[in-house]
């Protein structure tokens, strides 16, 4: 069981990750749409596999199967007894794992690749496929576009289980998949960036976006003077898994909170000729009832953390925490004008208005 504490800066609350070590229109310039994404991943490299020897892989492969064997077990009843994961499938000698994921309605195998046996692959089956396997056709699966699913297959393959193996970071992805089908769809958007980022074939998607910032993912919890100051909670010590769920009932309403952190790096302009380099990562706190995303900031609530004022890493928490309010400021004065409450997922539109606006000067 793992604790992050004070999350929101009254009582502090205890975030539980269950774990075996475990919108509205955007309020940014640029509208964005799913179709206009999905052809920024298209053609990605993957990057090298780090030097491992081929019995090291077969090794780390199987042992990363059962370790997300046992985190869907692990993870499969949610603490009001509500069903996370539906396993239908698990087949420890063939290392292949079937499973649902009834949040998201997503049907999910993980199996080791056939061919090699030296790593671990992911893949979203279909309603169809499913009752071919099993005979039940009731488990509600409703899938992806295929732009989607591509980024989601592709994002586990090429960077959550590829050496160097990290299983917290496999811990996170897992998470993922446990989200509301809306958050999840939020968070493919931000991984499709994150996969654009890493493309060399794609050198104009940030100007054709309007973004200032390039995105990626930690999929891990990343080193920098925030995570590793000595009075930050041990939760968000660096290598951890850098996404975690929090599920807590208030005053009879639930309320669920989702952790995670980006890294953010300067794209380099006319703008900014003859500036450094700019790169840290923070993280971001998402409230899926409240649609609500801000900085999660430690420093506010803990008066002992502090980081020094003129570095890049502390003014640009200051700046995105204010961006951040902005956004749910407009957010929240937009669906007053329009009458009546949203649904939604804001998660994407904040990130996309912080990496569009923010400036480090």
């Amino acid at each position: 069981m793992e604790r992050v504490d004070n999350l929101d800066g009254t009582q502090p609350p205890t975030i539980v990750t269950e774990s075996p070590g475990v919108g509205p229109a955007s309020f940014a310039d640029t509208p964005q749409t799913p179709s206009s994404l999905s052809r920024y991943h298209k053609n990605f490299v993957a990057p090298q596999s780090a030097k491992l020897s081929a019995l090291d892989q077969f090794l780390e492969a199987s042992i990363l199967y059962k370790t997300a064997r046992e985190m869907v077990k692990n993870m499969a009843v949610s603490t009001d007894n509500s069903q996370i994961f539906n396993v239908e499938h698990d087949d420890d000698a063939m290392h292949i794992l079937k499973f649902v994921a009834v949040p998201s309605k997503l049907g999910c195998e993980i199996q080791v690749n056939k061919k090699t046996q030296r790593s671990l692959n992911f893949k979203l089956v279909t309603q169809e496929e499913w009752e071919v396997g099993s005979g039940d056709s009731n488990v509600g699966i409703e899938p992806l576009k295929p732009f989607q699913g591509r980024a989601l297959e592709e994002y586990f393959n090429t960077h959550v289980v590829a050496p160097p193996f990290r299983h917290h970071a496999l811990q996170s992805f897992i998470t993922l998949l446990s989200l509301p089908r809306d958050v999840l769809n939020s968070i493919i958007k931000l991984i499709m960036l994150d996969l654009a980022s890493r493309n060399p074939n794609n050198r104009t998607y940030a100007t054709e976006l309007g973004l200032r910032f390039k995105l990626k993912l930690c999929m891990t919890i990343p080193p920098n003077p925030y995570t590793m100051h000595p009075n930050v909670t041990p939760t968000l010590q660096p290598g951890r898994p850098g996404i975690l769920k929090h599920e807590q009932t208030t005053t009879g309403q639930p309320n669920t909170r989702l952790l995670m952190f980006v890294q953010l790096d300067r794209i380099q302009s006319l703008m900014n000729v003859g500036c450094n380099e700019q790169s840290f990562a923070l993280p971001i706190l998402y409230e899926i009832q409240n649609h609500r995303t801000q900085l999660y900031d430690q420093m506010q609530q803990n008066q002992s953390i502090r980081l020094a004022p003129d570095t890049v890493l502390a003014i640009a928490f200051q700046d995105s925490k204010s961006l951040l309010e902005q956004f749910n400021q407009q957010y929240q004065m937009n669906l007053r004008n329009n009458g009546g409450g949203s649904s939604e997922c804001t998660l994407f539109d904040a990130v996309k208005y912080l990496i569009t606006n923010l400036t480090i000067r």
